[in-house]
């Protein structure tokens, strides 16, 4: 290596105890919400017979923006049907 290139390892600089913090916190939440997808899928598998959640769902679900007030009854069963494409 030249004397005019810096070695990258030499200028890290730690990240903050409240960023690390934060890294955890969101780990564990991410780790959370992908079980509770897995029991989910697995749920909408034993009611409806099939895992081919269709789109609708999908977006209201996975893509969440935390409004679940459209997550009634009548909104998953006519959203539920096998897509036979």
């Amino acid at each position: 290596m030249s004397a005019n290139m810096s070695n990258p390892i030499s200028n890290f600089k730690p990240a903050s105890k409240k960023l690390v913090r934060l890294a955890k916190k969101t780990a564990r939440l991410q780790f959370k919400a992908a079980q509770a997808n897995l029991k989910w899928v697995d749920g909408f598998r034993k009611e409806y017979g099939h895992d081919d959640i269709p789109d609708a769902l999908v977006e209201a679900i996975d893509y969440s923006s935390g409004n679940v007030d459209m997550l009634t009854a009548d909104f998953i069963g006519l959203n539920s049907m096998k897509n036979e494409s």
